[in-house]
């Protein structure tokens, strides 16, 4: 048998029902997809090969990007953004999921999310979770019992579409909320 790769095809060109295409793809040993396809393309496609694939740019939802059927298009993608239009609100337990998937491929989208959620749910996410994303909100005004780190990612994070880090010129600061912080005294 012949093994071929198929690259720098779009997703148009590789799902076309031009005779002979889909022999083709289902015959692959690799493919490339060059134009950005959703986790649903890509699974279209996954589904028609056993070619190992390659997609140039993933785009979704947040929701879409943290499904269970979104796990080999995210580790396909060179790169991964929201989609147009895509809320960049989130909760604390996406944020969880989204930093435990490890995937360098989603620290751009991660950078321009925004954490909003209830004291009771922040309060319970790791800091360092907290600091990878945009700013953070506190949903209710409820009463947080926080750590040093967890404080400065909600106190100290300016909503500007980025995680640089925090100064004078970026810092938010505008939030107010009780909060107690207990840590260790080497933290404080």
């Amino acid at each position: 048998s012949t093994t071929y790769t198929l690259t720098s095809s779009t997703y148009a060109e590789l799902t076309s029902s031009t005779s002979g295409v889909s022999t083709a793809v289902a015959g692959a040993a690799a493919l490339t997809v060059s134009d950005a396809v959703t986790v649903a393309q890509f699974n279209t496609l996954d589904a028609a090969t056993t070619a190992t694939i390659t997609a140039s740019s993933l785009v979704g939802t947040v929701a879409e990007l943290l499904a269970t059927n979104a796990a080999t298009a995210l580790t396909s993608a060179s790169a991964v953004s929201l989609s147009s239009g895509a809320s960049t609100t989130i909760t604390a337990a996406q944020a969880v999921a989204l930093k435990a998937k490890g995937l360098s491929q989603l620290d751009a989208v991660i950078a321009t999310l925004d954490i909003s959620d209830t004291a009771a749910n922040l309060q319970s996410t790791p800091g360092a979770t907290l600091t990878a994303f945009d700013s953070v909100i506190v949903s209710d005004e409820g009463t947080l019992t926080i750590d040093v780190a967890q404080a400065d990612a909600i106190f100290d994070s300016a909503n500007d579409g980025s995680v640089s880090s925090n100064n004078a010129s970026n810092s938010e600061g505008s939030l107010r909320a009780t909060y107690t912080i207990s840590d260790t005294a080497a933290n404080i």
